[in-house]
């Protein structure tokens, strides 16, 4: 598990803050373009997966549904021109031209995404329809630790079970800050929509531990995350419930 160690007391911790001496530790100088975020930020514990982003595209459901019409697109053009039917080929064209372009961005993207990122622990908490939850501090530099929970529901989660329970890996993207200083939004992703590596999952499990673990495990033994998908829960340093911070 990546670490940040206090400048004063020499202490280490899973966040950049130090809580013994009250202050935010420094990111180190020897830090390069590839380990910073598009977002600007630098995951204090990046996921480090060599993605596949053909398998992405599959798994991703979003993406997915770009990809299957990609291909789609493809025969019907094939079709349309081999019987002349030259005007609704050309139409064809114009609608595959800027799908292309998207997919080309998402393959710029996830490998970047699966890289830097940070490395998110995930439990499923629902089979029908299939579900997760996944934690994640929402301080974006302050210090301050502000939790959230995401539940987010997919159609498929290779690799593992479905069993409700079964924790998991994701990979988690930020967005924006409001005044409060706390990112307004985060995606997990399951690793396993990049990859279908057991090592590679194995380890990214091994590097969260017990430790990311156990406050998914406490807030869900107590309720404390959302009952509908694509919901954020949000918590206070002790894990307890809070209403949602002003100023996001």
């Amino acid at each position: 598990m990546s670490t940040f160690t206090c400048g004063s007391c020499q202490k280490e911790w899973t966040e950049n803050y130090c809580h013994d001496c009250g202050q935010p530790i420094q990111a180190e100088e020897h830090l390069t373009e590839d380990d910073i975020c598009s977002d600007g930020s630098v995951a204090s514990l990046p996921a480090r997966v060599r993605v596949n982003p053909f398998r992405y595209l599959w798994f991703e459901p979003e993406a997915r549904s770009f990809y299957q019409a990609w291909f789609i697109l493809i025969g019907l053009m094939i079709f349309t021109a081999y019987i002349q039917w030259w005007v609704l080929a050309g139409v064809l064209l114009v609608i595959w031209v800027p799908i292309t372009i998207y997919l080309g961005l998402i393959f710029k993207y996830v490998p970047r995404l699966y890289k830097k990122c940070l490395l998110t622990p995930a439990m499923v908490v629902s089979q029908r329809p299939l579900e997760f939850i996944a934690l994640v501090n929402m301080d974006a530099g302050t210090g301050e630790p502000a939790y959230a929970i995401k539940r987010e529901a997919v159609p498929l989660l290779p690799f593992h079970s479905h069993e409700i329970g079964t924790l998991f890996p994701c990979v988690s993207s930020f967005n924006g800050t409001g005044e409060s200083g706390r990112w307004t939004y985060f995606s997990p992703v399951p690793i396993s929509f990049g990859t279908g590596d057991a090592e590679v999952i194995e380890k990214c499990m091994d590097r969260l531990g017990d430790a990311e673990f156990a406050p998914l495990l406490e807030a869900y033994e107590h309720g404390n995350y959302p009952t509908d998908a694509d919901e954020t829960f949000w918590l206070d340093e002790k894990r307890g419930p809070i209403n949602i911070p002003r100023n996001l």
